[in-house]
C-alpha cells in the first residue's frame, strides 16, 4: 500500500495528530510520557511547539506507540479509540487517507443486545484498517458518526456479540486485525452469533488460500445459503 510519506521532522504535523491520537485513546501526556520512558517536561514542550526538544528517535517510539505511520494510522492493526462521535468526525479525516475514508464501515456493535461501541473498518489491498471507538464512560451512548454529517462512512448492520466475547474484544491487546475485520464484517446484520464451527472453516479456507476479504465473505454467505 502507498501512503504518503510526511516526514517524521516535520514537527506541525506530527504534533498535531499526537495531539489528535492522545485525546482519541483517552490517553494523558504523562502517561504517554511514562511509558516511553520520555522526560514529561520535554515531551510537553514538544506538544507545545518548542523545538529540538525531542530527537528523530524519540518521536518515532512516540508515532509507533500511539498507532501511526507517516502520521496517518497504522494498518493491519486494531486501534481502541475511547472518545465521542464528535471527536471522531473532527479528527478521522486527518489521520486516515482519503482512499481509505471513503470506503470506511460504520458497524454498531451490541452486547447483550444492547449498543456498546462502535467499529469502523476500512480496506486497501491486502491492508485492513479497524477501528473500535467506545465511550470514555459506560453511561454514554457508543461514538457512531452520521455520514450526513461528517461526509464520510457508510453505516451498516449492528453485529451482535456475547458477554464472553464482548470482554475479549474490549480488554484483549492481542486481537489480530484481518481476522477481526472479518468477524464484524460477517456478524453485522446476521442476528444469530457466529458459530465456532463455521468460523472456523472460514478461517482455515483463508489462510489455505490467500484469497481476499471479499472473496471470504462470499465463501461464508454461500456456505451459510445466505
Amino acid at each position: 500500500m502507498s501512503l504518503s510519506k510526511i516526514s517524521i521532522t516535520d514537527d506541525a504535523i506530527l504534533r498535531e495528530r499526537v495531539v489528535f491520537l492522545m485525546s482519541l485513546r483517552n490517553e494523558k501526556l504523562t502517561h504517554v510520557a511514562k511509558s516511553l520512558n520520555l522526560d514529561p517536561g520535554g515531551f510537553s514542550g514538544w506538544i507545545s511547539g518548542i523545538q529540538n526538544r525531542l530527537s528523530i528517535d524519540k518521536k518515532k517510539n512516540v508515532s509507533d506507540y500511539l498507532g501511526l505511520k507517516y502520521t496517518f494510522l497504522r494498518p493491519n492493526m486494531v486501534h481502541k479509540f475511547f472518545t465521542d462521535s464528535e471527536t471522531l468526525e473532527q479528527s478521522i479525516p486527518s489521520i486516515i487517507s482519503n482512499s481509505i475514508l471513503e470506503r470506511i464501515n460504520i458497524i454498531p456493535i451490541f452486547f447483550c443486545g444492547q449498543p456498546s461501541c462502535c467499529a469502523y473498518l476500512s480496506s486497501y489491498g491486502e491492508d485492513v484498517f479497524v477501528i473500535i471507538a467506545q465511550p470514555r464512560n459506560k453511561s454514554l451512548p457508543p461514538p457512531i458518526v452520521s455520514p450526513e454529517k461528517c461526509g464520510w462512512g457508510i453505516i451498516r448492520e449492528r453485529a451482535f456479540y456475547s458477554v464472553e466475547e464482548a470482554n475479549t474484544l474490549i480488554s484483549s491487546n492481542t486481537l489480530d486485525a484481518r481476522a477481526l475485520y472479518l468477524d464484524i464484517t460477517l456478524r453485522s446484520g446476521k442476528v444469530e452469533p457466529v458459530s465456532v464451527s463455521d468460523w472456523a472453516e472460514l478461517l482455515i479456507e483463508v489462510i489455505s488460500s490467500g484469497m481476499s476479504l471479499k472473496e471470504a465473505k462470499k465463501l461464508y454467505l454461500n456456505n451459510r445459503n445466505l
